[in-house]
């Protein structure tokens, strides 16, 4: 609308980048999460550069997107078929016994969900059940934490790692 190209125009007026980024959730509650070799065998099943192709925005391996000075993150664990099913054998689940991985994801991310769903299922025999919501529901079961695995968000309200770590 005109009324915004007006304010644009002003001199006061600024843009910036936003910081924010998507994460996997898995509730270490429930089975079988309770075991980390089971979250550390999703996490490395997890293609995050076929995820960053598919929602065109930039990488981030961290729960503190890159770009602030002097701030070093911890990585996230890399994508690798032969560790994800390393790390499956280690955790010592029977996969043909668990139910469905139920994953919690907005409806707005459907696409996201069914690439890893794809993805769990193709390398790590799992079977994996989308559950799509509406924000209020969603945000509800988050904090209910009625869920196996779930995408989450977070956009910092300032310029700090702080505002992820926080």
């Amino acid at each position: 609308p005109k009324v915004l190209m007006k304010v644009a125009q002003q001199k006061e007026f600024g843009y910036f980048d936003l910081w924010g980024n998507w994460f996997l959730k898995l509730n270490p509650a429930r089975d079988p999460f309770k075991k980390p070799e089971m979250r550390r065998a999703l996490a490395h099943a997890t293609d995050r550069t076929a995820l960053v192709d598919l929602v065109r925005c930039n990488p981030c391996s961290s729960i503190v997107p890159p770009g602030f000075p002097g701030y070093r993150a911890a990585e996230a664990p890399r994508f690798s078929r032969a560790s994800a099913v390393g790390e499956l054998l280690k955790a010592n689940v029977d996969i043909t016994v668990i139910p469905a991985i139920e994953l919690l994801v907005p409806d707005s991310q459907r696409a996201v969900a069914e690439k890893l769903k794809e993805e769990w299922e193709k390398t790590l025999g799992v079977t994996v059940r989308i559950l799509g919501m509406k924000p209020p529901a969603y945000a509800q079961a988050l904090a209910a934490g009625k869920y196996d695995a779930a995408l989450g968000a977070w956009v910092g309200e300032y310029f700090d790692p702080l505002a992820f770590l926080e």
